[in-house]
């Protein structure tokens, strides 16, 4: 009977030697054999397990299931083992593409690092943002804002988002938005600051009870996530727009 080396094997099968190695290690091929000097040597048996092996890992077969439709010292497969476990297979690796297609589907929205912890219907809000003239600076701290959000509340972020989404169909609140995020350069004292909050105050009192309620952002959560960020020109507006209308603008 014609013997093969380590080498020789490794040829055959389309694999390294060091990958044999870790098979015996494994479990997967049995001990080989011993030729005069010493080395390993394999007979035909051998080459076509380890054939079968290698065609059942790359389908996707995990060791506890090659070893389950092959155990060593066996040479034929079993039918309706291989069909049972085939089908195990086949629904693992169905729950492993979903999982791959959603995180494909993530990917492709992580466009930029601050969308990292955020979702999908973020990506297109920041583009909208940028689109309106929204500083750059009030940009970055809202999503700061929106990944506490998310990791705090993750019920109802999907409905913050959108709100904030619908909220830019509004030319007012576009402008008000607007001038309130370039407020981030200015000095407390400026006169802006409180023209922009009675603005804003104005604003919000024409709001009816549903769109304040659908506008509602846990505003405790978010100052406390960014406050340290927070220049002092915004944190006295916030405060003015709090004394003219008894609510915060955390949003």
């Amino acid at each position: 009977m014609t013997m093969l080396t380590i080498s020789e094997l490794a040829a055959f099968a389309g694999v390294s030697v060091r990958t044999i190695r870790h098979y015996h290690d494994i479990g997967l091929m049995p001990p080989a054999g011993r030729d005069s000097a010493g080395r390993r040597i394999y007979a035909p048996s051998d080459a076509v397990r380890l054939a079968r092996v290698r065609s059942l890992a790359e389908a996707g077969f995990t060791l506890t299931d090659i070893l389950e439709v092959l155990p060593v010292g066996v040479s034929e497969v079993d039918t309706g083992v291989f069909t049972r476990v085939r089908s195990r297979v086949a629904e693992r690796l169905a729950e492993e593409a979903k999982v791959i297609s959603g995180q494909r589907r993530h990917l492709a929205g992580l466009k930029s690092p601050e969308l990292v912890g955020l979702s999908d219907g973020n990506a297109a809000l920041f583009r909208r943002w940028r689109e309106i003239g929204v500083a750059e600076e009030f940009i970055r701290a809202l999503g700061r804002v929106w990944v506490v959000y998310r990791t705090v509340f993750p019920d109802t972020f999907d409905d913050g988002v959108r709100w904030a989404t619908e909220a830019l169909e509004s030319a007012e609140y576009r402008v008000l938005l607007r001038d309130v995020s370039h407020l981030w350069t200015v000095e407390p004292d400026d006169p802006l600051v409180v023209e922009t909050a009675r603005r804003v105050a104005d604003y919000i009192r024409r709001l009816d009870e549903e769109e304040l309620r659908r506008g509602e952002f846990p505003a405790s959560v978010v100052i406390d996530s960014v406050m340290e960020d927070i220049p002092p020109a915004l944190i006295r507006f916030n405060e003015l727009v709090g004394q003219l209308t008894g609510t915060e603008v955390a949003r």
